[in-house]
């Protein structure tokens, strides 16, 4: 795949080898530096302080295991968009606190449009969003929610498109 077109100076100073190192990584986070250098065609020494500085930047944000939800006893996904009950930074700033503190949302995303947040969360059953959803409501500014319930996931934790 080639990389997205980005105007000059957004991307830094990435080059081919640098996305074709976090190609890989991105489709096997345990691949080792050995592997990793042969898959780019660069000697161990080289890859390896590329991937460090990728890592020092940012560009690598981190490594982790991708768990089935429902294997660890988080079935149930939900997707929730919210409407704040005033939009003010004040209420704004309250309501990302408390969403960071919530370990039962695994994102939340400020949004354009008819609402001002959508979260992805997780729980053992739709009995215990319900009871998370009240407490939440209760304990934030939010004016209105809509719940979105998934009923087959199609397609989940793809790399970026680099």
């Amino acid at each position: 795949m080639v990389r997205p077109h980005v105007p000059v100076g957004q991307l830094g100073d990435l080059d081919e080898i640098d996305f074709k190192i976090l190609r890989a990584l991105a489709g096997n986070g345990r691949i080792t530096n050995l592997d990793l250098s042969v898959a780019v065609n660069l000697s161990t020494a080289p890859t390896l302080r590329r991937v460090r500085s990728l890592e020092q930047r940012g560009v690598i944000k981190g490594y982790a295991a991708i768990l089935d939800p429902a294997k660890v006893g988080l079935p149930t996904i939900v997707y929730v968009a919210a409407i704040l009950d005033n939009q003010t930074a004040a209420a704004a700033a309250t309501f990302e606190e408390a969403v960071r503190s919530l370990p039962e949302v695994l994102e939340c995303h400020q949004i354009a449009g008819e609402f001002d947040y959508l979260l992805k969360v997780v729980a053992p059953s739709l009995e215990s969003y319900q009871l998370f959803i009240t407490e939440m409501a209760a304990s934030t500014p939010i004016l209105h929610l809509r719940t979105l319930i998934p009923m087959k996931r199609v397609k989940t934790d793809s790399p970026l498109p680099i």
